[in-house]
């Protein structure tokens, strides 16, 4: 199986990010780690789904 590499030397960093999400009933910072925003947000609406207020993250 051919492994395939990205070409930013930087691709492997990992960040920590948040976002809010609406947990019993009160808004609250849910974080994750992952690579950029947009792997951040996927990561986020699969765990948090409609509890999400805002479905951007943010770096924390």
């Amino acid at each position: 199986m051919k492994k395939f590499q990205a070409t930013n030397s930087h691709s492997n960093d990992l960040y920590q990010w948040f976002t809010i999400a609406n947990i019993d009933g009160y808004p609250q910072k849910v974080y994750c780690t992952a690579a950029n925003a947009f792997e951040a947000s996927n990561i986020f609406k699969s765990i948090y789904g409609d509890q999400l207020i805002n479905e951007y993250a943010s770096r924390a």
